[in-house]
Order: C-alpha cells, then sequence, then structure tokens
C-alpha cells in the first residue's frame, strides 16, 4: 500500500523484506550494541521506561533509510544522540 500510495513499483516481492530482515538486525546490532554502550558512557542511563522506550524508538528509526527511502529526514531529526540530549 506504501508503494501504491508513493506512486513506486516494487522491484521484488514483499516476502524477501522478511527473508533478509535477520541480516538487518545483526547489522542493526554491530551499531546499536556500541553505539549504546558509547551514550552510556556520555549521557546519563534513562531512568524512566519512557525515556527507554524512546531512545530504542531512535534505534529502530536508524532503518528508516532502507524501509522508506523518502523519509530519510526522519533518521537526521530523531537519532539516538539528539534523543539523549532532548532527555538528559
Amino acid at each position: 500500500m506504501y508503494y501504491e500510495a508513493m506512486g513506486f513499483q516494487p522491484n521484488m516481492a514483499p516476502a524477501m523484506a522478511f527473508f533478509f530482515l535477520p541480516v538487518v538486525f545483526v547489522m542493526l546490532f554491530v551499531v546499536v550494541l556500541p553505539l549504546e554502550a558509547a551514550m552510556r558512557a556520555l549521557f546519563a542511563t534513562p531512568t524512566k521506561s519512557k525515556q527507554a522506550f524512546f531512545i530504542g524508538t531512535s534505534y529502530a528509526l536508524l532503518l528508516v533509510w532502507w524501509a522508506f527511502p523518502n523519509h530519510w529526514w526522519l533518521m537526521i531529526i530523531c537519532n539516538p544522540v539528539v534523543c539523549r540530549w532532548f532527555i538528559r
């Protein structure tokens, strides 16, 4: 539905995203785990569950360039560094 609304034609079957999902998760963890360790060293650890949810969501937005290329700017606005600074 997203591709139809944006006027795009998908180049592969949507099921391919589920096939490559483990590879994407591994790549995300390779980025997220060291980044989270660095962020906890530089900033305070989130004390409330809402803060942790907000920061966790920002890590998921690192994949927006892959899933929704037209919304790449969300990654710049809501990234883990900006979220930590905002919460602090």
